[in-house]
């Protein structure tokens, strides 16, 4: 049995327990239920604050570039410098409206800022963020910004976003509801935000004292357990996890095994053990 630390809470063996707020949960056509934590206001607005710095970097050093072109060749027209220019402006206005969206379809859902934190875009099924949704949440970011003139030309920015995204459960801007999206966290594959744990010698001892009882299981379950097994490396994290947890809890129970498992992840490699040990009990190896 291993042995409860204060800093990890056991997963709850009940799916109903688990928490609303804060957490975007998805059902497979497996049907099992994949649970992602989303990111919180303060997360968001630091991505936010890495992808603006990016874009003003790249937009003075188009600008300049502008400038220094129209100083050397002159402005005319038709002219060479004129044309180079134009690319520049060009380019300057992809920068500020193209570059949330143009990343977001490169990088599934994640710009530079979002990448550096460990968050990303996913539709509210769990899916890749759609063009349509990209464009039509960035575009709405001039409504979450909702900017407030004050004094001495210094301005407000981010009320309307900061409201919506308290009152939502998933903490969902104005584009966000409008593009059916929501932003996740990447890092981890547990509800509870613990990070994926590297399977040592010790990890396998204990869980191997929840197969005491592998004679109760029967051909069908080693069936579907290989199965998952053969096709494990091809899953992304989260669905091996949730898929892995779909699959042993049942099992878990049937065997009557007495364990504690801290990480959704680890029910993946408790389907591996399982098989392993099933198999070298029925010389199936």
């Amino acid at each position: 049995m291993v042995a409860e630390s204060p800093r990890n809470k056991p997963l709850l063996r009940k799916t109903d327990d688990r928490p609303t707020v804060g957490c975007l949960t998805v059902l497979t056509p497996e049907n099992a239920e994949i649970v992602f934590k989303t990111a919180g206001f303060t997360t968001r607005l630091a991505a936010f604050v890495v992808d603006l710095l990016i874009q003003i970097v790249l937009g003075a050093l188009l600008s300049g570039l502008a400038g220094a072109v129209l100083y050397v060749t002159g402005n005319a027209l038709l002219g060479a410098g004129s044309i180079l220019a134009a690319i520049c402006v060009v380019l300057m206005f992809l920068v500020i409206f193209a570059y949330p969206t143009a990343f977001e379809m490169f990088w599934a859902g994640q710009t530079p800022g979002k990448r550096l934190l460990g968050i990303r875009t996913v539709t509210m099924d769990g899916a890749a963020v759609t063009l349509l949704g990209s464009v039509l949440r960035n575009l709405l970011r001039i409504a979450d910004l909702g900017i407030i003139p004050l004094f001495g030309g210094l301005f407000f920015a981010g009320l309307p976003a900061f409201f919506c995204m308290v009152i939502s459960r998933q903490s969902r801007r104005i584009g966000d509801f409008a593009a059916g999206t929501v932003v996740i966290v990447d890092r981890g594959a547990t509800p509870y935000g613990a990070s994926r744990t590297v399977l040592d010698v010790a990890t396998v001892e204990n869980y191997a004292n929840a197969a005491h009882n592998i004679d109760v299981l029967t051909v069908n379950d080693y069936r579907l357990l290989r199965r998952f097994v053969e096709r494990r490396k091809s899953m992304d994290t989260a669905v091996q996890a949730a898929v892995g947890e779909f699959l042993v809890r049942p099992l878990l129970d049937k065997m009557n095994a007495d364990i504690t498992v801290y990480y959704q992840i680890d029910f993946a490699d408790l389907a591996e053990i399982l098989e392993l040990k099933y198999a070298e009990k029925n010389g199936l190896l």
